[in-house]
């Protein structure tokens, strides 16, 4: 019981830190920029004016791009802190939590 009390409070406190965090990410032309929290609600899309200027469906494939590519590093680095906080309690890891999986 005691290792669940301990586990449950590391889990408490990554989500609090997680939920607070910012992740950056820009698609391969540099032109979208997504930013989702570290648990990967996304938070704000900035388009570049240059962006701006070009049609819907490029600038549908930039935003997706950055956005998949921010939620994509937030989902590794929430797996890297589960991991941390489970190899902490000599506990192996749950299905699908390896972050080097993602």
């Amino acid at each position: 019981m005691k290792l669940a009390a301990e586990i449950k409070r590391k889990a408490d406190a990554m989500n609090i830190e997680l939920t607070s965090s910012e992740i950056k990410a820009v698609d391969p032309s540099g032109l979208a920029q997504a930013t989702v929290s570290g648990l990967g609600a996304p938070l704000r899309i900035i388009v570049s004016p240059e962006l701006a200027k070009k049609s819907a469906s490029e600038i549908s494939l930039a935003v997706t791009q950055a956005a998949i590519k921010a939620h994509s590093i937030a989902a590794k680095e929430m797996s890297e802190k589960i991991a941390k906080i489970y190899a902490e309690g000599g506990l192996p890891l749950p299905p699908g939590a390896n972050p080097k999986n993602l």
